[in-house]
C-alpha cells in the first residue's frame, strides 16, 4: 500500500504525463503524426485521420487512466526507482498548477 505522500507525487507525474502528451502544444507535431493530420491547415479531414486515437489523446479520463496505470505498474515492479522517476514530473505539475493559480 502506498504512503499517502507517495499517492500524492505518482498522482502528480501521472496529472504532468497525460498533461504533457494530451494538451501541451510542445507535443502537438506528435499528435498531429499520430493522428495522420500531419501539415493538415483546414478544409475536409485527410481520410487516413485518425478520429479515435485523438479522442482519446484529448481525453482526461481515458489517457488519464492509462498513465496513471502505467505508474502505478512502475511503482508496483521498482518501488523506489519509481519515486526518484516521478518526482521531477510531480514538481513540473506543481509548478505548472501554482503558476496557473498565483502568476497574473
Amino acid at each position: 500500500m502506498a504512503e499517502p505522500w507517495e499517492f500524492v507525487l505518482l498522482l502528480l507525474a501521472a496529472y504532468r504525463t497525460t498533461r504533457l502528451l494530451g494538451w501541451d502544444t510542445i507535443t502537438d507535431s506528435l499528435r498531429r503524426r499520430a493522428t495522420r493530420l500531419g501539415s493538415w491547415q483546414g478544409g475536409p479531414l485527410p481520410q487516413q485521420y485518425r478520429s479515435g486515437l485523438d479522442a482519446f489523446l484529448h481525453c482526461a479520463f481515458c489517457l488519464g487512466f492509462w498513465i496513471g496505470l502505467a505508474w502505478w505498474a512502475v511503482w508496483l515492479a521498482i518501488d523506489e526507482w519509481a519515486l526518484w522517476a516521478a518526482t521531477p514530473w510531480a514538481l513540473s505539475a506543481a509548478i505548472g498548477l501554482i503558476a496557473r493559480q498565483w502568476d497574473p
